[in-house]
């Protein structure tokens, strides 16, 4: 329940027409009934909160709310997209996980009300360009939520303990403010303790933040990406509630996209021999895909070109793969 001072101050926002002091002491009412174990409570009154949330957002006030403020703003920012599910090129097994990550929390009441939890901590791992950060994109918009991405250089300090604590208002920002919290290049800070050249402050940042991860029962969304997985400290691993794999695209994805992209441009006709442009695709990640891809379609409009021929798209992938 709320204490008093709680009450009062939900009055007075009241009474001022402070629209963000409302809501944000409200997350903080629901957060607390989580912790003290009132599940159903909890869970109902986010809810509410939620779709006074999609009102706010609509009209263009969420923004102020969902902002970092002071020494957060130089830790994190905020947005809010718009990509979709249909948008992102996976494999069936990385489609089935997210759909079951959406799900859950869409669902996370029911969970709740048996003292479990949805899936809510998720390492994405792979290479660089096949989908990692969109990936944390589209759960934000999927669930309606503000994307917090943490920036790196505003959290690393060279000062003992300066980094612990900053990734500790991370986490309490977690508890006011549900949202998708992504953590990019991860391995920034989750390399293994145990390295020859690692030094006490890293060993520290790692732990800090393990403890910190395990401890958080927050109703947001935590998600770390890293390019190196092989490099991520192993304890890491069993503090996620699921590892999402992500690799380059075979064949048959690589035709698939490059379809999707150029149905886009329909004034352009794309006669091209799949089997070889397919051949000169592969090893390139989706990224580097669509840039080649789009190149190719500058030229031909520049051009006054109206057809995308095989030869223009080998000649922008060789150009990627040097």
């Amino acid at each position: 329940m709320a204490t008093a001072e709680q009450v009062k101050a939900l009055v007075r926002s009241i009474k001022e027409k402070d629209e963000e002091r409302f809501y944000r002491i409200a997350l903080q009412i629901a957060a607390s009934a989580n912790k003290k174990g009132q599940a159903r409570y909890a869970s109902d009154l986010t809810e509410l909160i939620e779709k006074g949330l999609q009102t706010f957002k609509r009209e263009n006030r969420l923004s102020k709310l969902a902002e970092p403020k002071g020494e957060l703003a130089d830790l994190m920012h905020v947005s809010y997209p718009q990509e979709r599910l249909s948008e992102l090129m996976l494999t069936e097994e990385l489609d089935s996980k997210i759909k079951r990550i959406i799900f859950e929390q869409n669902q996370r009441g029911k969970l709740y009300n048996h003292s479990l939890r949805p899936k809510s901590k998720i390492l994405l791992a792979g290479d660089p360009g096949t989908g990692k950060t969109m990936t944390a994109s589209v759960l934000a918009s999927e669930l309606k939520l503000p994307l917090f991405v943490i920036k790196f250089e505003g959290l690393i300090s060279r000062y003992l303990g300066e980094t612990a604590a900053k990734l500790k208002l991370v986490f309490e920002q977690m508890d006011e403010v549900r949202g998708v919290y992504f953590f990019d290049e991860f391995d920034t800070i989750g390399t293994q303790r145990e390295v020859e050249n690692d030094v006490g402050e890293a060993r520290r940042i790692v732990s800090s933040f393990l403890q910190f991860l395990e401890q958080d029962d927050s109703n947001s969304i935590i998600i770390a990406a890293t390019n190196h997985k092989k490099h991520l400290d192993r304890a890491l691993f069993r503090r996620f509630d699921d590892i999402l794999i992500y690799a380059k695209p075979d064949a048959e994805s690589i035709k698939k996209f490059i379809n999707n992209v150029s149905s886009l441009y329909s004034e352009l006709s794309f006669n091209v021999q799949w089997k070889e442009v397919v051949r000169e695709a592969k090893g390139l990640n989706y990224s580097d895909i669509e840039s080649s891809l789009k190149n190719a379609i500058k030229w031909a409009i520049l051009n006054d070109v109206s057809t995308i021929d095989t030869k223009s798209l080998i000649k922008e992938f060789r150009q990627r793969h040097h």
